[in-house]
Order: C-alpha cells, then sequence, then structure tokens
C-alpha cells in the first residue's frame, strides 16, 4: 500500500503544469545618463528623460542615493531644498524659478511630478557646480566624467570587485532597455551598440549590469562568472542581454566596455 501511495504521488507531481512568470510587455526606454564608466538604466520610480523642452530630467531621490546630495522634500509646497558639491538650491514643482545659493535663478523647464516622485532639470546643476561633462547631442546622452559624485552604494560596492578596470570605456554604447514585469520578477533587456570603427571580438566584451532591489545587490562577480562570454559585435551592430531580477527594483547601473 505504502509503495502504491508513493507511485501516485509521483505520478500526480509529473502531470502537474509548469509555470513560469507571466510578464507585461514595456516600452523601450532611451538610456540618456551616464556617470563614469556606469551607464544609469533604471532609477526608480522612473528612469531620467528628455521633457518637451529637451531638457534632462532626472528623480530627485536618485541625486540623493547616487551622487550624494543632502536632500528634503516638502509634499504640501511641493518644493525640494538640495545641498550639494558646496551649494544650495531649491525647486517648486510648476516652476521655471530656482533659487541658487539664495539668488534667484530662471530655467527654461520646469520640475514635475511623475509617479509620484519629483523630476528635476539636470541642467541647473551643470550651470552651477564645477561638475566635468560631456553632451552627446546625436545620442541625447548625457556623461559627466567627473568621477567625484559616484558616491552611491552602488558604485562603491561595484568597484570593490572590478576586475575588469584595465578594460577600455568608450566604445559600447547602451543605447536603451526594455523591462517586463511579473508579480515577484523583473526581466531587463539591454540593448548595446558597437560605436567604435572596428569588430569587438567573442570574449572581449564587458557588459555588467548591477541591481539594486530591497536590500539586495545582484551582479555577476567577475570571480565565479555564471555568464558566457559574449558574441562578437560588428562595428554598427546592436547586441542584447538579459538578465531577470527582484519585481522591486530601485536602481539598474551597467559598465560596457571591451579589452
Amino acid at each position: 500500500m505504502k509503495k502504491a501511495f508513493i507511485a501516485t504521488l509521483v505520478a500526480v507531481v509529473f502531470l502537474l503544469p509548469s509555470f513560469s512568470p507571466s510578464y507585461a510587455a514595456s516600452q523601450t526606454v532611451p538610456v540618456h545618463l551616464k556617470a563614469g564608466k556606469f551607464f544609469i538604466l533604471y532609477t526608480a520610480p522612473g528612469a531620467p528623460f528628455v521633457d518637451k523642452n529637451n531638457r534632462l530630467l532626472i528623480p530627485l531621490r536618485s541625486i540623493s542615493d547616487l551622487f550624494g546630495a543632502k536632500v528634503s522634500y516638502s509634499n504640501l509646497e511641493k518644493a525640494a531644498s538640495l545641498e550639494w558639491l558646496g551649494h544650495s538650491f531649491q525647486f517648486k514643482i510648476g516652476s521655471k524659478i530656482a533659487w541658487v545659493d539664495g539668488t534667484e535663478s530662471s530655467m527654461d523647464t520646469t520640475p514635475i511630478l511623475k509617479q509620484g516622485a519629483m523630476f528635476l532639470p539636470i541642467r541647473l546643476f551643470l550651470d552651477h557646480t564645477d561638475i566635468k561633462y560631456i553632451y552627446d547631442q546625436n545620442n541625447q546622452l548625457l556623461h559627466i566624467t567627473d568621477e567625484k559624485i559616484l558616491t552611491g552604494y552602488e558604485f562603491t560596492f561595484f568597484n570593490d570587485s572590478d576586475s575588469n578596470k584595465d578594460f577600455q570605456d568608450g566604445n559600447i554604447m547602451l543605447t536603451s532597455y526594455t523591462i517586463e514585469r511579473a508579480k515577484q520578477s523583473s526581466k531587463i533587456t539591454i540593448f548595446a551598440k558597437n560605436i567604435s570603427k572596428r569588430v569587438i571580438k567573442a570574449g572581449s566584451a564587458d557588459i555588467n549590469p548591477l541591481a539594486h532591489f530591497s536590500d539586495t545587490i545582484s551582479v555577476d562577480p567577475y570571480s565565479r562568472s555564471s555568464r558566457p562570454p559574449l558574441k562578437e559585435i560588428k562595428s554598427g551592430e546592436t547586441s542584447t542581454i538579459t538578465r531577470t531580477y527582484g519585481a522591486d527594483l530601485k536602481y539598474v547601473i551597467s559598465v560596457a566596455r571591451n579589452k
């Protein structure tokens, strides 16, 4: 009788259907911000974006979490104050007037409230600090080359285990990504373009996203990588990589380099 019960149980287990997450499709999101060697992909609750006035807006929270600003926000007044890089800034949602070190400053676009978060025009910070940057007009990519702003835990965590520090940055551009969400997971697909004039050989590209969700960091460790080497990427060609993370993503950043 006992053997018969076990046999029946095994049969039932094999007959049960296998379930995989049902992902909801997401739009393609352009990548507009790079800091040092890191492309800034996802920033909860939404990615940096270019508004109708052709200005790059980034979430208030990411300026604090990633770049070390001291931030306060008044929900009643819909206003934010920041202390960053030796300067003070005040913004108000919907207003083109900001204050820098107590002096009124006019902007050509306005901070907005999106998905419950305040997004700020980054141009004001560039104009009133000594941050070094390059703006790629063709790809609408702001590259902050000044690594003094890389104070976030995500950057230090990655740098502490980075075995490819001598790899060359600047030949691979992360142009966009998609996020497909399920109840307990998120699947991100990143589009990487070879912008150099030569072939990036198989196994020589290093595209390694780091995700921060809840209180956990997920990155493929260089010491015991579980990923197969990336395939050859011809000049002008776009390659894709896909990763699956927890549902509650906070940030996704990534390097894109080659030997």
